[in-house]
């Protein structure tokens, strides 16, 4: 069995995020409990934990693939704990803005896998392709409120 920690926001959203992970399917761990502190530990059989990171590194690559047909480059740090998105000529907004979510819930379920949640830290920059700026950033602390302005893109849209 794999333990892992995920920290979430308070306890209800804890035990909603265990009852999630054992209701799966299929099944992504053999026990999660959720602790008064927001975080939840979680066991996982080595098949489990395999299945996860082939999933998300499967999705992450799909996403990869859609983005760039839409003008929207993507890297990914090796200990995925950095997501940079490059906007290039013909990316819209409303398409960075659908596709940061997906990859960053990927990359994260990669980086927990992969250390079982410890020392989690997650960089999100979303960069102007045509002037190299960041025009955009947020961080483990700051992401679940980020409310990034994509209107110098066009086309719409804000993550």
């Amino acid at each position: 069995m794999y333990p892992r920690i995920i920290s979430g926001p308070d306890a209800r959203a804890a035990a909603r995020y265990a009852r999630g992970l054992l209701d799966a399917s299929p099944r992504a761990c053999e026990a999660a409990y959720a602790n008064e502190d927001g975080t939840v530990d979680v066991w996982q059989t080595r098949g489990q934990a395999e299945d996860i990171s082939r999933r998300a590194g499967d999705e992450l690559e799909s996403l990869r693939a859609d983005l760039a047909g839409k003008g929207i480059g993507l890297e990914v740090s090796g200990d995925h704990r950095s997501v940079t998105f490059t906007a290039g000529d013909g990316a819209a907004a409303q398409d960075l803005a659908l596709g940061i979510g997906p990859v960053v819930n990927a990359v994260a379920t990669l980086q927990v896998e992969e250390t079982g949640g410890e020392g989690f830290a997650l960089s999100v920059d979303v960069v102007d392709g045509t002037t190299g700026e960041v025009m955009g950033h947020a961080d483990q602390d700051t992401y679940l409120g980020w409310d990034a302005d994509l209107s110098w893109l066009g086309g719409g849209g804000a993550s």
